[in-house]
């Protein structure tokens, strides 16, 4: 999974796997059921993953809205020639 995060010719598919493995990092922390810690602070690591998750969408609507693309050649190419 991380060698196609490091593949991805977008942004859109970057952000798919990065929440795929921060997704499987939250049911990791959270595995132990009978534990009331681990529900707890699985609880608490996919609210406070949430939030850079919503920034990052943010910062795809802004990229979008200002440039039109959200893959890297093109945006390479738009921010080398203006």
């Amino acid at each position: 999974m991380v060698t196609e995060l490091l593949n991805s010719s977008d942004f859109i598919s970057a952000l798919i796997l990065l929440e795929c493995i921060a997704f499987s990092s939250y049911i990791l922390v959270g595995f132990e059921r009978k534990n009331k810690f681990s529900t707890s602070s699985g609880i608490k690591y996919l609210i406070l993953g949430s939030i850079p998750g919503g920034f990052f969408v943010l910062g795809l609507i802004l990229l979008y809205k200002n440039y039109g693309s959200f893959f890297f050649f093109n945006l390479e190419n738009l921010l080398y020639f203006n």
